[in-house]
């Protein structure tokens, strides 16, 4: 019963943790995940209670079948509160460890499947003619099946060495303990009152940090943001993956300082330069092209428009790979043109004649000039509501202008190749101009993205 237990103990923090989303490195954090210097510097011990019960699908499913596998066989030999006294030395010889070791950040059960499988390798090691037939496979056997299991563990999650180690060390310490106890396996004596008493402490205080943990994933408190930006800017912690979510979210938050926006461009730059290097293009490009978009959405909550422009654009011209993307793109650029805009901070648009949106039931929107351009010119346009009530920002429009269009006079917009599903009231705001042609293009803003900040007005020193 007490394998059982444990097995459905993993596979339930297996499937709230996705039940969670908390399918990256910070909400994981967020939720529980071991972080030393988050227990040490603020006190939050009760991630003891919580770093072995989140686990990604891949490493929660293996260390579920490797506990009950293990845990059958330690509680057939042991007893069942000795599945329990494993379980909670593991957790917590293994978060000791870690503590000392430094390493960033740990979580799932592998360290407690290590632990059950590290007792019945040592009983099988040191009372070889105790042991039951059915429990005495050869020695080797016990090497390479603990070499794979520590290889998947560290391939398959952020595990921390440490811990794994910790884990089976508690395992064999445990066993060793027990097995001074009688000169008989499976062992005849019932487990002693301490055992009981371990136990109960074990289940209350696994309880009480789920609830921290829980409260702490809906709270998201900064300072797990500036230590992870901390480490992996000068310990350089993480990977692309983590280094680009670190610094989006850096870029989106509501008043960055001016300290972590740095911070962020140097995390996301070293991701883009990775991602430069994936020989294959069509693997390249998708991760590129996202890096990017975090660069420069940086640099735009930074005040530094024109590089956010020039980024932006270079990844819608350049064609994403899926029709989402190329919306998700389009948004941003519109997003940092218009604040560019606002600014005021830039004059390309300044000599363009003045033009308007027209809107008919029939044919659709319409472009109306009311002076010539000098030379073909490519116009990157905002597109925003007309009133109070919806001015939020609607979509983004590339047009091409040449010196024989016609003035005043509507230019439909279907006639140009495209037909945006725009409603009436939408204004447009010439915010860019190069030399050139382009085909005419439409995007409508994506939601999500549309209401990220337009500005670096909050950002701080």
């Amino acid at each position: 019963p007490a394998a059982t237990v444990l097995v459905v103990a993993i596979l339930a923090g297996t499937v709230f943790t996705h039940a969670l989303r908390v399918a990256d490195i910070f909400n994981l954090i967020h939720a529980g995940a071991f972080v030393p210097p988050l227990v040490l510097e603020h006190g939050q011990w009760w991630r003891f209670g919580t770093m072995s019960w989140i686990s990604m699908p891949a490493d929660g499913l293996i260390a579920s079948v490797t506990a009950g596998v293990f845990g059958i066989m330690v509680e057939r030999l042991f007893g069942s509160m000795q599945v329990v006294v494993i379980a909670a030395l593991s957790i917590a010889l293994g978060g000791v460890l870690s503590l000392v070791s430094g390493e960033m950040v740990s979580f799932g059960a592998t360290p407690i499947a290590l632990g059950l499988f590290a007792a019945v390798a040592f009983a099988a090691h040191t009372r070889s003619k105790r042991m039951p037939v059915g429990f005495r496979p050869p020695g080797v056997w016990w090497v390479v099946t603990g070499v794979l299991l520590s290889m998947l563990a560290l391939t398959l999650s952020d595990q921390s060495p440490s811990m794994l180690v910790g884990g089976a060390l508690a395992g064999a310490v445990a066993t060793a303990f027990r097995l001074r106890e009688d000169d008989e396996l499976p062992l005849k004596r019932s487990a002693p009152l301490w055992q009981w008493g371990l136990a109960f402490a074990f289940a209350a205080g696994t309880a009480f940090a789920g609830i921290q943990g829980y409260a702490n994933y809906r709270t998201k408190r900064p300072v797990e943001r500036e230590l992870l930006l901390e480490a992996a800017r000068s310990h350089g912690w993480g990977n692309a993956e983590t280094w680009n979510e670190l610094a989006w979210r850096v870029a989106i938050a509501p008043s960055p300082s001016a300290v972590n926006l740095k911070t962020a461009g140097v995390l996301v730059e070293r991701a883009v330069r990775w991602a430069n290097e994936i020989p294959i293009p069509s693997y390249r490009k998708g991760p590129r092209n996202r890096y990017v978009d975090t660069l420069a959405t940086v640099r735009f909550r930074q005040g530094r428009f024109d590089e956010a422009v020039e980024l932006e654009r270079g990844i819608l011209i350049s064609k994403p790979e899926l029709p989402e993307a190329e919306v998700v793109y389009a948004t941003q650029l519109a997003r940092f043109l218009d604040g560019r805009v606002t600014a005021g901070t830039s004059t390309v648009t300044a000599h363009l004649p003045p033009m308007e949106l027209e809107y008919n039931d029939s044919r659709g929107l319409a472009l109306t000039l009311e002076a010539a351009v000098s030379e073909p010119t490519v116009v990157w346009g905002v597109v925003r509501g007309d009133s109070a009530a919806s001015s939020a920002l609607i979509g983004l429009l590339r047009f091409s202008l040449d010196p024989g269009d016609p003035v005043g006079r509507p230019i439909w917009l279907s006639q140009r190749g495209t037909q945006p599903q725009w409603p009436s009231e939408a204004r447009l705001i010439p915010a860019d101009a190069q030399p050139g042609t382009a085909e005419w293009t439409a995007w409508t803003a994506d939601p999500e993205y549309a209401r990220y900040p337009s500005s670096t007005v909050g950002a701080r020193e």
